[in-house]
C-alpha cells in the first residue's frame, strides 16, 4: 500500500513538474509568436519602404538618362563641328601657306626686277603706240647732264634725261621738246610744244613721252 502511495506521489509531481514545463513552452511559444508578428510588421514596413525608394530613384534615373541621352547628342554635335572646324582650320591653313609662297615669289621678282633696273640705268628702250598702222620711233638721245637718256615714242620724239640739267629734244613728226631744270642741275626755263597727230601714208601716229 505505501508503494503504491509512493507511486501515486511520484506521478503527482512529475504531472505537476510537466504542467510547468508546459505552461513554461506555452509562454515561449506567446513570446516567438509576438516577436514573429513583429518581424512580419517590420518585413511589411521595408518592403514598403523599398517599393516607395525604387519608385522615386526609378523616377531619378529616368531623368539621369535623359540628359544623359541630351549631352550625349549634344558631344556628338560638338564633336561634328569640331571637325569642321579642323577641316576650315586645314584649308585656311594651306591656303596661308600658298599665298605666303605666293608672296616670297612675288618679292623674289620684283627684287630681281630692281636688281636689273638698278644694273642697267644707262638708258631705257620706249617704245610708241601706234594706232593703224603701228609705226614705231627709234631711240632718242639725252643732252646735257643727264644720267638716263630716254627713247623716242612712234612717230614722236624722244624723252630727256630723268637727272641732271639740259634740254632733251626729240625726233619725229609730233616730238616734244623740254627745257627745265633736273635733279642736279640748276633752274630754267620751261618750254613745251603742243603734240599732234600726223597723217602720213595712211598711218596715223601720235607722239608720246615717256618719263622714267
Amino acid at each position: 500500500m505505501r508503494q503504491i502511495e509512493q507511486e501515486v506521489t511520484t506521478c503527482s509531481q512529475e504531472v505537476e513538474s510537466s504542467n510547468k514545463e508546459v505552461t513554461k513552452l506555452r509562454h515561449t511559444v506567446q513570446e516567438l509568436e509576438i516577436e514573429l508578428q513583429s518581424q512580419f510588421s517590420m518585413k511589411s514596413a521595408l518592403e514598403k519602404s523599398l517599393e516607395d525608394t525604387e519608385n522615386r530613384y526609378s523616377g531619378q534615373l529616368q531623368q539621369i538618362q535623359g540628359q544623359i541621352s541630351i549631352l550625349e547628342g549634344q558631344l556628338t554635335d560638338v564633336r561634328a563641328e569640331i571637325e569642321c572646324q579642323n577641316q576650315e582650320y586645314s584649308l585656311l591653313l594651306s591656303t596661308k601657306m600658298r599665298l605666303e609662297q605666293e608672296i616670297k615669289t612675288y618679292c623674289s621678282l620684283l627684287e630681281g626686277g630692281q636688281e636689273d633696273f638698278d644694273s642697267h640705268g644707262g638708258g631705257r628702250t620706249g617704245f610708241g603706240d601706234s594706232k593703224r598702222s603701228g609705226c614705231q620711233g627709234g631711240s632718242g638721245s639725252s643732252y646735257g647732264r643727264g644720267s638716263r637718256g630716254g627713247s623716242g615714242g612712234s612717230c614722236g620724239g624722244g624723252s630727256g634725261g630723268s637727272s641732271g640739267g639740259g634740254s632733251s629734244s626729240g625726233g619725229g613728226s609730233g616730238g616734244s621738246c623740254e627745257e627745265g631744270s633736273g635733279s642736279g642741275g640748276g633752274s630754267g626755263r620751261t618750254s613745251q610744244s603742243q603734240s599732234y597727230s600726223s597723217k602720213s601714208g595712211g598711218c596715223d601716229t601720235q607722239g608720246h613721252q615717256t618719263r622714267y
